[in-house]
């Protein structure tokens, strides 16, 4: 990993840490202005690119990084103010670690990090090899050997592939010679496999020949078994036609991105260091056009369940876990777990909902707890797996929420107007669907009958229509809104107007109380 020294292209806000009212470290900025570039202190010396990436990429794309281990910090570059807002946005109230230790982030003065101008005639760490490291940032859709077959088999042949899953996603590819591996690496290099997601980072690998020992998923072996693998879609058929003839890689999911913003298709030019202009008539040369469109749309994950630990099992029932977890994405299916205490599945509608959730909701405290989301190796959520049983309060270890008029995603209207919520847990939550003119006593009602925390501060927005209002809630802090909202949200409040109660809807907010929605 190339490392540089700070001058004065790449500057800095100041900032301090205090303890929030959890005891948790956190950033307090000083004078900053939003920027695309955030400011990384703090770190360990030892701390990695792919330490930071796997850090910060949960929050959106990730444009640059550059490290500076004499002084203990960092660059990061996103794509947008937007992406670089939710980190500030997030660690003003909670504590954000890189390689396992607490660190300062704020707002760089910079809008873009000054890349370094390469000498050709500097040494390169790793001598040119006939075997190619590629370092997938941003992984959102599943790579295997096929994924890397499309997107190296049209510039150079393929000798061998091996996947290694340990930290984040490499693979080494094996070319025939020196000369197609480097055809391959600059072609590649900073590329979208998928549209805004999947970017690669290509350089020489360390080994001139790859052990293969059986053919699958994460390893293949071209030279004896030269077939293409084929894992979900029509033999010879998979990347290189229209996604919508029904071959290649077919999803409802294409282009996901969870904050809403639909992707184009084409492998896109990212940034070197992980987002570069790669030469279009290079890569062309060297049959990359193949390339443009070719992986529009990953192929469908049928597994949509969710592992959830850390959940208090005296505080959380399957409608409070729905409560929360329907801000992301529509429920399915909600089991608690006799077996290990506190902790529950989740089946959810379709993969972009569990990307989501794990995204959002990772490591987030609750009741004192902090949550611990993964994928399950079960493909869905059964009842008569194992027989449900009485929780703390009385009510079912298992509910099928797949009726729920309380799922918000569900038509393509819906997704398009609720993904605009999507929001990571903060002290500001949005309530929509509640009375018109409600006051502030009946909206405090939900909170106090559930023995939660009611908000410190209502204000009202301008009602989009007259049969409902909306406005803001504001709390002492993230974690209490979060504990409130759980056991609140798609409560029932008395229509003062007709016998059909409200139910009121309640999501996070990153705007402040007193601008608009």
């Amino acid at each position: 990993m190339a490392t540089y020294s700070l001058n004065d292209s790449n500057g800095i806000y100041s900032s301090k840490r205090m303890k929030n009212n959890q005891g948790q470290s956190v950033t307090v900025l000083r004078n900053t202005l939003p920027s695309p570039v955030i400011h990384v202190r703090g770190l360990s010396a030892h701390v990695t690119e792919s330490d930071l990436i796997q850090s910060l990429q949960r929050f959106g794309p990730i444009s640059y990084v550059m490290t500076f281990p004499a002084k203990n910090m960092a660059l990061v570059e996103f794509e947008s103010k937007e992406v670089a807002s939710r980190v500030i946005s997030y660690v003003q109230e909670n504590e954000l670690t890189v390689a396992g230790l607490p660190a300062h982030f704020n707002f760089s003065v910079s809008e873009k990090i000054k890349r370094p101008e390469y000498d050709s005639k500097i040494p390169m760490e790793i001598p040119p090899s006939n075997v190619i490291l590629l370092t997938i940032i941003n992984a959102r859709h599943p790579i295997t050997v096929d994924v890397i077959y499309a997107i190296c088999s049209p510039i150079a042949t393929v000798s061998k592939i091996v996947i290694f899953r340990k930290n984040g996603v490499q693979v080494l590819v094996e070319f025939e010679s020196i000369e197609d591996a480097t055809k391959v690496k600059t072609g590649l290099h900073g590329a979208d496999i998928y549209a805004n997601s999947c970017t690669i980072k290509a350089e020489f690998g360390k080994p001139n020949n790859l052990t293969v020992r059986r053919n699958d998923q994460n390893t293949w072996d071209y030279t004896v078994s030269p077939s293409a693998p084929n894992y979900g879609y029509a033999k010879n058929k998979p990347l290189l036609q229209d996604p919508g003839n029904g071959h290649g890689f077919e999803s409802q999911n294409a282009g996901f991105n969870p904050f809403g913003q639909s992707g184009h298709s084409s492998v896109s030019g990212a940034a070197a260091g992980y987002r570069v202009d790669y030469d279009a008539n290079l890569l062309d040369a060297y049959g990359g056009a193949a390339l443009h469109g070719a992986l529009e749309q990953p192929f469908q994950n049928p597994n949509c369940v969710l592992m959830i630990y850390g959940l208090n099992s005296e505080k959380f029932t399957c409608q409070r876990l729905f409560n929360l977890i329907c801000l992301y994405g529509d429920i399915v299916k909600i089991r608690f777990l006799k077996s290990k205490d506190g902790s529950a599945m989740v089946q959810m509608s379709d993969r972009d909902g569990c990307d989501r959730v794990m995204m959002m909701l990772r490591d987030v405290t609750v009741f004192g707890q902090k949550l611990s989301i993964s994928n399950s190796k079960q493909p869905f959520v059964s009842e008569s797996t194992s027989p449900s049983f009485s929780l703390p309060d009385g009510s079912s270890s298992f509910q099928d929420f797949s009726g729920s008029k309380n799922n918000r995603f569900g038509s393509p209207d819906a997704l398009k107007k609720y993904m605009t919520r999507v929001q990571f847990p903060t002290k500001v939550v949005y309530f929509f669907n509640a009375p018109p003119n409600i006051d502030e006593e009946t909206m405090m009602l939900p909170f106090i009958k559930a023995g939660a925390v009611p908000p410190s501060k209502m204000v009202m927005l301008p009602a989009k229509t007259e049969r409902s209002s909306r406005g803001y809630l504001t709390f002492p802090d993230a974690v209490t809104a979060t504990e409130s909202l759980l056991v609140a949200n798609n409560a029932k409040i008395p229509n003062p107007n007709g016998t059909a109660p409200y139910v009121i809807k309640l999501a996070f907010s990153a705007a402040s109380p007193d601008e608009g929605h």
